[in-house]
């Protein structure tokens, strides 16, 4: 049976995904790494030599990104399904890596509902910080604080 805690880090890595999905990955890759828990074919892919340096690179252009007035919201179809994604897929690393690979479904569905109702939560808070703001490049500032200050506390749990 899942204990509350069992299911935190599962769950932290699906609440980042839904802020910026490509900063999940890259934390978990840390984490991973650091903690020598590559287990499993995601896990091995997000600890990778490539992944190493192409994962923080690409969330920095994530961060970069979307500040753009261009850039669709997260609540589009793509950037939506690419949170889900992000979501299970280091949720399960992350399941798997701590309990093992019997672990590594829930730890899927755990991140996927997570970075689910992250991804509406924190795109209507940015909203509301946009308009308090003035601006909707101060709240995503702000937004990529709160997104570093969660990567860098789950890559070090």
């Amino acid at each position: 049976m899942a204990t509350v805690s069992s299911l935190l880090i599962p769950a932290g890595y699906g609440w980042l995904a839904g802020m910026r999905s490509l900063s999940a990955p890259a934390a978990a890759g840390l984490w991973l790494r650091r903690n020598g828990r590559p287990r499993g074919g995601v896990a091995r892919a997000l600890t990778s030599p490539a992944a190493r340096w192409a994962l923080p690179a690409m969330a920095v252009a994530e961060l970069t990104g979307d500040k753009w007035s261009r850039t669709p919201d997260r609540t589009a179809l793509l950037p939506f399904a690419a949170r889900l994604a992000a979501g299970a897929l280091t949720g399960a690393a992350a399941a798997q890596a701590l309990y093992g690979r019997r672990a590594a479904t829930r730890g899927a569905v755990i991140g996927a509902a997570a970075a689910l109702v992250s991804t509406l939560v924190s795109f209507r808070l940015r909203r509301a910080a946009g308009r308090a703001l003035g601006s909707s490049a101060r709240a995503g500032l702000a937004e990529d604080a709160l997104t570093l200050g969660l990567g860098a506390l789950l890559a070090r749990a």
